[in-house]
């Protein structure tokens, strides 16, 4: 369901993008951010409205200390009447997780290393886009990088920089995003899962190709200055995790 239509729509603007494909690769990337915007501007909603319930979540903790069943009633008595749901707070990287695996595989198909995958290759492009045919194989080059290749195999001071890269932008937007806790372990939580995430991608970046590095640094970016325009910088810049403007 994703596959082919992202191979076809990335060959294509290649072929608009005068045959460069690390461009292809980014505006792409804008263009799935364009499409999910509503999403996340609705996760950033639902964040903002549970970052204003955090009193009252503290408080129900404290009536109800020892009786959880009745604390879990009231919690989500008051989630329905706020129209607060935790689950929107995490969408976008529901629906961005799919793309990035598709996005792994459409790479793979477009910039094989062998013949035989490059004949495979044919049977995924629409057969009426003709414009798509005329453009294959694919220039993997793309500022001196060949985005076809892991940074492992490109080597050099590169190969320690795309994963940091990845790393330090999603640390940003996660950081962005965080959202104060008076809970200790939930503030626990959210500093293991601040640090555990960039570092886990950063590392998985070292086997994947390049291109994919580039769209999720991409992705990255786009996400900070989205998250800026509703939050400024006041989370990155301070140790805790300030109120959203209401």
């Amino acid at each position: 369901l994703l596959i082919r239509p992202m191979v076809n729509s990335l060959v294509l603007l290649y072929a608009v993008l005068f045959g460069n494909f690390g461009l292809s690769i980014l505006v792409f990337t804008g263009l799935i951010r364009l499409a999910t915007l509503p999403l996340t501007l609705r996760q950033m909603r639902q964040t903002r409205a549970m970052t204003q319930l955090q009193p009252r979540l503290a408080e129900l903790k404290t009536r109800y200390a020892n009786d959880r069943q009745r604390m879990s009633q009231e919690t989500f008595k008051l989630y329905k009447e706020r129209g607060v749901n935790p689950i929107g707070c995490v969408g976008p990287l529901v629906v961005q997780m799919p793309i990035f695996i598709a996005l792994y595989w459409s790479l793979l198909k477009l910039l094989p290393n062998n013949p035989e995958t490059l004949a495979d290759l044919s049977g995924i492009l629409y057969s009426w886009l003709t414009v798509v045919h005329s453009n294959i194989p694919i220039d993997s080059g793309f500022l001196g990088l060949n985005l076809a290749q892991t940074p492992q195999q490109i080597g050099g001071p590169i190969a320690l920089l795309i994963p940091l890269l990845v790393g330090a932008s999603m640390w940003v937007q996660q950081k962005m995003m965080m959202t104060p806790n008076s809970d200790p372990r939930q503030q626990q939580s959210q500093q293991m899962m601040l640090w555990m995430f960039p570092i886990m991608f950063g590392f998985i970046t070292l086997s994947f190709a390049s291109g994919l590095a580039l769209y999720w640094i991409t992705t990255n970016v786009i996400g900070i200055a989205i998250q800026y325009r509703v939050t400024g910088f006041s989370n990155l810049l301070s140790r805790r995790p300030q109120m959203p403007p209401s």
